[in-house]
């Protein structure tokens, strides 16, 4: 529908709400393309039948040594099983307020910018 889900939540460390995409980390043992599926579905109730990989990054080289995958989910749909993490609010972002977000400091999370970086590196545009 032309939207970017989005989480809501607040960051004690920063004291403050940030919007983020749904992430999280790919448990020992487990397939990165499935730690994002079941994420997406935690924390937005919406499952994923395609997901493509935009791209895997080294988030901080000079101190960790964990990697990053960013998935571009496609054909999403809402189950009704789903129930809501305590503190995250969804937020359906139209993909032509994405920039306006940015530009505002309203998304500012650096690895989540990385990842729109990808999407626009394979062809996914964001209107300016």
């Amino acid at each position: 529908n032309n939207e970017i889900l989005l989480v809501k939540q607040y960051r004690p460390l920063i004291e403050k709400f940030t919007l983020e995409l749904p992430s999280g980390h790919v448990e020992k043992g487990a397939k990165p393309e499935q730690a994002a599926k079941n994420e997406l579905f935690e924390e937005t109730g919406y499952v994923a039948k395609n997901l493509e990989l935009l791209g895997i990054l080294n988030p901080d080289v000079g101190r960790l040594t964990n990697k990053m995958w960013g998935f571009l989910a496609t054909d999403i749909f809402k189950d009704n099983t789903w129930v809501p993490e305590k503190g995250i609010e969804v937020v359906k972002c139209p993909i032509n307020d994405i920039s306006v977000l940015v530009k505002n400091n309203q998304f500012n999370h650096a690895l989540n910018l990385a990842i729109l970086y990808l999407a626009e590196f394979k062809g996914i545009s964001f209107p300016k």
